[in-house]
């Protein structure tokens, strides 16, 4: 019995891991311990807990199962930012939508009260408030030439950047990338039509960007990795 443990434990670990590794898997092995089958899905959205959900965009992190639909072929995912939870993940094998109940309204102006930056959602004041001045401020623009402002190289650290408004609790306003090119800190205002050109002769295309002044630098460095 005593060998039979370690082997028993390494066992767990791997599934463990490899579940981690393939949400679907992942989201199958916890529906073993989901008691709540009454979503009803439909394109679209989903009826689930006594309100309708459509589906929206936004930035979040997907979180554990609360329930699926009568025959478990959809799951109903949390938002682990939202513990209200206004907003859920529906989740087929194959697909995923992020869906807002319908009576809520998403709020798309007012104050900054979180951001998602690199994937995480940051709430601290100051930054919210050195991105959201960035944002609207007019600055002083540069053309940058890419071939993938999404890369991460020497000379480009570029971040996809969400706002969260009034308390929202996921990011639901793209604004663009924020980080570093070329050594200096820049937002992202515009992106050629050629990034989506499918000649893989003329992979590059240009970045209008616009340098962010020095004061805020030090509160963005604690923050881009």
């Amino acid at each position: 019995m005593k060998k039979a443990l370690p082997v028993l434990l390494v066992l767990v670990l791997v599934l463990g891991a490899f579940a981690l590794s393939y949400p679907q898997i992942s989201t199958a092995v916890s529906n073993l311990f989901v008691s709540d089958h009454s979503a009803e899905v439909f394109d679209g959205g989903l009826y689930w807990g006594g309100a309708e959900y459509v589906e929206c965009e936004g930035a979040y992190t997907e979180g554990k199962t609360l329930a699926t639909d009568a025959d478990k072929s959809w799951e109903i995912n949390a938002v682990e930012e939202d513990e209200t939870h206004i907003f859920v993940v529906k989740r087929s094998f194959l697909d995923q939508y992020l869906c807002v109940r319908k009576s809520y309204t998403i709020p798309t102006a007012g104050t900054v009260t979180g951001v998602f930056w690199n994937g995480k959602k940051i709430t601290d004041p100051a930054l919210c408030d050195a991105v959201s001045k960035i944002y609207q401020s007019e600055g002083e623009t540069f053309l940058y030439e890419t071939d993938g402002i999404y890369m991460l190289t020497e000379t480009q650290k570029m971040r996809q950047i969400y706002l969260c408004y009034e308390d929202c609790p996921i990011g639901t306003s793209y604004i663009g990338y924020l980080g570093k090119v070329g050594g200096q800190w820049a937002m992202t205002v515009s992106i050629s039509d050629n990034a989506n050109n499918i000649d893989t002769s003329q992979k590059a295309y240009t970045v209008t960007c616009k340098r962010v002044p020095e004061e805020y630098e030090a509160i963005l460095e604690k923050y881009l990795t």
